[in-house]
């Protein structure tokens, strides 16, 4: 599933189908039904905020509490743009995406204090360059889709251009 193809088909089940439920302004609930039939609250109403900061803004917890490591790694599909705060175990994580003109990435991270971060940026090419805080990144591990780097706690800035 780790595909932009399996990513955008998430992105479009949840316009596609959580849309009805948004739509229909029930005060405080999500109905157990892809329709505007269902009142009930059900636990599977709410799955697309679970995905939205885990995913979308790609903030999760990275191994056991105690080892004070976070992921931030974004499935954007095909949004502009994604920004949003996390609630983790470590304190809250603020995040910020925005795509650029020519396939390019902007983006805004808070790192709570004591945490490091594995922090893997969408690459839109293999010749991408990455620059955080002002510093191009040469020395970084590359994946099929992702420039991962560690980085600690603070706020860290940066973009990603083909």
């Amino acid at each position: 599933m780790n595909t932009d193809e399996a990513d955008q088909e998430v992105i479009n089940t949840m316009r596609n189908r959580w849309a009805v439920m948004v739509a229909r302004k029930m005060p405080g609930t999500l109905g157990e039904q892809f329709d505007d039939k269902s009142y009930y609250c059900h636990d599977f109403g709410p799955i697309p905020s679970a995905f939205i900061g885990s995913y979308i803004l790609g903030v999760r917890r990275d191994g056991p509490i105690e080892n004070k490591r976070i992921i931030i790694e974004p499935r954007l599909g095909d949004l502009d743009e994604a920004e949003g705060t996390v609630v983790t175990r470590h304190g809250p994580v603020p995040v910020a995406w925005k795509r650029t003109a020519g396939k390019g990435l902007n983006f805004r991270m808070e790192i709570p204090e004591g945490v490091t971060a594995s922090v893997s940026i969408p690459k839109p090419s293999d010749k991408a360059i990455l620059t955080i805080d002002g510093n191009i990144r040469t020395s970084v591990m590359q994946t099929n889709r992702f420039l991962v780097v560690e980085l600690g706690p603070g706020v860290h800035s940066g973009n990603i251009i083909p």
